[in-house]
C-alpha cells in the first residue's frame, strides 16, 4: 500500500494502482490525441476503482475544479476523469446530485473550449442516468431568469427523460426508478 495526496487529501492506494500508473507514463509522452484521449481514459478507470467510497464526492470536486484549467488539454483530460468517473461510480453519488448539479452549473462559467463543454454536458447525462428524478429534481430549483448556461442541463437530459417516460409506459420493470410519476 501507499500513499498518495492530492490537493490536501490522503488516500492509501494499492500498489497495483501505483503499478498501473506507472504502465501508462510509457504511453503518455504521445502526441497523438487519440492515444491520449486512451491513456487519459485508462487512468479514469483505474483511478475509479481504487477510490474509497468516502473519498469520490471529495475527488469529484476537485476534479469539477480542473474544467476551468486554462490549458485546453488539461481541462478534456480532466473531463475524461470526470466522465469515467461518472460512468462507473456515478450510482453511488445519489446523496451529492444536488451539490454536483450546482458544482457543474458553476464550472460551466470557466470552461473555455466547447470541447470541454461538451465533455461536462455528457458527465451532467451520465449523472442523470443514475439519478434521474434527483437530477430533474434540482433543476427545478435553478434560479429564473436562468443564465446562459441552465438551458443546457434540459437538452442534455430531455433524451433520458422521454426514454425512461417511454419505458414506464410500456410498463418495463425498473422503469420507475429513474422517473418518479404521480
Amino acid at each position: 500500500m501507499s500513499k498518495i495526496e492530492i490537493k490536501g487529501l490522503v488516500s492509501t492506494v494499492s500498489d497495483q494502482l501505483v503499478e498501473k500508473i506507472a504502465a501508462l507514463s510509457d504511453r503518455i509522452t504521445t502526441t497523438e490525441t487519440n492515444a491520449q484521449f486512451a491513456v487519459v481514459h485508462d487512468l479514469a478507470r483505474s483511478l475509479s476503482s481504487e477510490i474509497s467510497e468516502e473519498e469520490l464526492y471529495p475527488f469529484v470536486e476537485i476534479i469539477l475544479k480542473g474544467l476551468s484549467d486554462g490549458e485546453a488539454n488539461s481541462a478534456s483530460g480532466t473531463c475524461i476523469v470526470l466522465n469515467g468517473l461518472m460512468r462507473l461510480r456515478g450510482g453511488e453519488l445519489g446523496a451529492q446530485v444536488s451539490k454536483i448539479v450546482a458544482l457543474i452549473h458553476a464550472a460551466m462559467k470557466g470552461i473555455k473550449n466547447e470541447q470541454t463543454m461538451n465533455g461536462t454536458l455528457h458527465s451532467f447525462k451520465t449523472l442523470a442516468t443514475h439519478h434521474l428524478s434527483l437530477v430533474a429534481t434540482e433543476l427545478l430549483t435553478f434560479d429564473v431568469p436562468h443564465d446562459e448556461y441552465t438551458p443546457f442541463f434540459p437538452s442534455a437530459c430531455s433524451e433520458l427523460i422521454s426514454l425512461s417516460w417511454q419505458a414506464h409506459q410500456e410498463g418495463h420493470p425498473g422503469s420507475r426508478q429513474g422517473l418518479q410519476v404521480g
